[in-house]
């Protein structure tokens, strides 16, 4: 405020200096008359209402960053209290995988321990059902070898009788074998022959309803033709033509010349009116590429 009261001033003393030197220059052609100096001077009343508005702004200032201060410790106390908590739940969540641990690790020692009195006890016990066997065998010896002997007399000849035995099934299962495989056999290029005369007859009919395709394609391509001017009554050209199932024209192309390049241009023209081409009459001898040999009349 006193900054702008110190430039009031100075621009108030350069307008009466202006005032002052315009005057002495026209001093020499007009009568002098006197010099009115107008100021304006500022209101003190309104010099403190500007002061009191400054310091509010000031004071609202240092309140706003007093509350942000005060949110920011806030926030910071609430950060470090979650940590301590974390940081509690963390130390309570060791305890606990600790203590859970130790528990385990008891009970796996007590397991082993209660394991270990068992083997024991199981190792005693076979050792002395060992030695009462051991007692009963030597007791038992001289009457088991003769009947051992007698045991092993009776599992010879029933070895030497399952033998003869297992020997003639093994015979018998070979030669009917043998026979089952002749007539699989037999069966099987029975039916492998048949198999092939019903192919070779699918294959004739296939091919006698594909020829009928072709040259239905063909015709129509034919009639679709028109003869330039002076071309040659009878010629024959090979067109490669690339379709969709629905007969959809992909594209064309000359194999065999025509024997002129106007002939193969009307040829070409032909195959794209002939679009769409007559659809195949059945999906199993559909070709996408077919090769049609065109001639003016039909053979």
């Amino acid at each position: 405020m006193v900054r702008f009261r110190h430039l009031l001033l100075a621009l108030l003393v350069h307008g009466a200096l202006f005032g002052l030197l315009a005057a002495g220059a026209s001093c020499s052609r007009l009568p002098q008359k006197p010099v009115v100096i107008e100021a304006v001077l500022l209101d003190p009343s309104r010099q403190q209402v500007a002061e009191e508005k400054r310091r509010d702004e000031q004071r609202e200032r240092e309140r706003l960053q007093r509350l942000e201060q005060e949110e920011q410790r806030r926030q910071e106390e609430e950060r470090q209290r979650q940590e301590r908590q974390r940081q509690a739940e963390e130390q309570e969540r060791q305890r606990q995988e600790e203590e859970h641990k130790r528990v385990a690790d008891e009970r796996r020692q007590a397991e082993l321990a209660a394991q270990r009195k068992l083997e024991q006890e199981r190792k005693q016990k076979e050792k002395e059902a060992a030695l009462r066997k051991e007692k009963r065998e030597e007791e038992d010896a001289r009457r088991k070898v003769e009947e051992e002997r007698k045991q092993k007399e009776r599992e010879e000849a029933e070895r030497k009788r399952k033998e003869e035995e297992f020997q003639r099934e093994l015979d018998e299962q070979r030669r009917r074998e043998m026979q089952e495989e002749d007539m699989r056999q037999q069966v099987a290029q029975e039916e492998q022959a048949m198999a092939a005369e019903r192919e070779r007859r699918l294959a004739g009919e296939r091919d006698v309803r594909k020829a009928e395709w072709v040259a239905a394609i063909t015709d129509k391509i034919r009639r679709n033709w028109l003869r330039p001017h002076g071309s040659a009554e009878t010629f024959e050209c090979t067109v490669e033509v690339e379709q969709l199932p629905g007969g959809q024209i992909v594209r064309s192309r000359m194999i065999r010349s025509c024997g002129s390049p106007l002939l193969d241009d009307s040829v070409l023209k032909a195959v794209g009116k002939s679009d769409p081409l007559p659809t195949v009459p059945d999906p199993a001898i559909f070709d996408r590429r077919l090769i049609i040999i065109f001639t003016p009349k039909a053979q």
